[in-house]
């Protein structure tokens, strides 16, 4: 049925069914079976809630969590198709009120302004690079809004947090390269 949901996404998001349909893919989350949460997953992250017609026009944050924790789920399999669509998530979390791309200069609160403001150019998409081209600030503030929430909930959910940390040392080695860097927040 989620497949089927997210092939017709122009009609759901018309209906303005979108928030009812995301709580019902959530309700699936903690399923035996593998494949439904990894389709969860995938419906989740596919959801581009700007066009969304419903009372949430941005990802809410109890869908955020579900997909937090399927981000830490006991199943490799999971995590690795959570961890693949965790950049979709975030391009269409829709956290920016702007309704355009265009900016003469970049927010003030760019990044993470918990921070020192530094321009990371490893891992991140080919919009953030040495060459200075211009990039979607929309997605930048998406970024930053959803970097705030993980780091929020790797400190307050003490059952789940070993588990990404572990998680994100083997997908991203290069943003875990010290432990001690990550233990600073739990």
């Amino acid at each position: 049925m989620l497949i089927a949901l997210k092939s017709a996404k122009e009609l759901v998001y018309q209906t303005g069914i979108v928030y009812d349909v995301a709580k019902f893919a959530c309700e699936n989350y903690q399923d035996n079976y593998f494949l439904l949460r990894i389709a969860v997953v995938e419906y989740l992250a596919s959801i581009e809630w700007a066009f969304a017609s419903s009372s949430c026009t941005h990802l809410p944050d109890e869908i955020f969590e579900i997909y937090m924790h399927l981000l830490a789920d006991d199943d490799q399999r999971v995590r690795n198709a959570a961890a693949k669509h965790l950049s979709l998530l975030t391009e269409n979390a829709n956290y920016n009120s702007t309704p355009n791309n265009i900016a003469l200069e970049e927010p003030a609160d760019y990044f993470c302004s918990d921070f020192p403001k530094n321009s990371l150019t490893i891992g991140m998409s080919p919009h953030y690079d040495f060459l200075q081209q211009p990039f979607n600030f929309l997605i930048a503030g998406n970024l930053s809004y959803i970097l705030r929430k993980m780091f929020y909930i790797l400190t307050t959910s003490a059952n789940e947090k070993q588990q990404v940390i572990v998680y994100l040392k083997t997908v991203y080695p290069f943003l875990c390269s010290d432990y001690m860097y990550f233990s600073m927040f739990i």
